[in-house]
């Protein structure tokens, strides 16, 4: 089975890293989401002042995948425009 390889960046330093075999690229798929699903959490307030990136690359380092979560503050926009 390949190995896939799951970074997790925000303000585009890496923080994590971690591997695991899967099947198939769907299966790779489906580990990416709920790896983003860890990561949330752990940021809290913090999107809303930095974005977080995913990628899944193969053994070479070549991306296969890329989540990008960003947190628009919407009532801060709102107080500033006036």
């Amino acid at each position: 089975m390949p190995v896939y390889h799951f970074h997790a960046y925000d303000a585009d330093v890496a923080h994590e890293r971690e591997s695991y075999e899967l099947p198939d690229l769907d299966g790779a798929r489906t580990a990416a989401i709920a790896f983003a699903g860890r990561k949330l959490p752990a940021l809290g307030h913090h999107l809303f002042q930095r974005d977080l990136r995913l990628e899944v690359t193969n053994d070479s380092g070549l991306v296969l995948l890329s989540i990008m979560v960003v947190g628009l503050d919407m009532t801060s926009a709102r107080r500033h425009s006036g």
